[in-house]
């Protein structure tokens, strides 16, 4: 909680929701909340997360690389 105007007002209070997946070591979401604006909250989420393995491919030099040395 954080006095508002020095004691005269309202309280803030600032609420935030965190989710951390352990396996992968990062925040898959998050809420923030303060009650000076009830009805406005900040989510951030992790959507749509494809763990199977990358193609290949994308690892690949390709055939036209060429190193220059000046």
């Amino acid at each position: 909680m954080i006095p508002f105007y020095g004691g005269r007002g309202p309280d803030i209070v600032y609420v935030e929701e965190k989710w951390v997946s352990p396996d992968l070591k990062i925040t898959v979401l998050a809420k923030d909340t303060t009650s000076t604006n009830p009805g406005e909250e900040t989510t951030t989420a992790i959507r749509e997360l494809d763990r199977s393995e990358p193609d290949p491919a994308l690892f690949e030099i390709p055939t036209d690389y060429k190193v220059v040395v000046k």
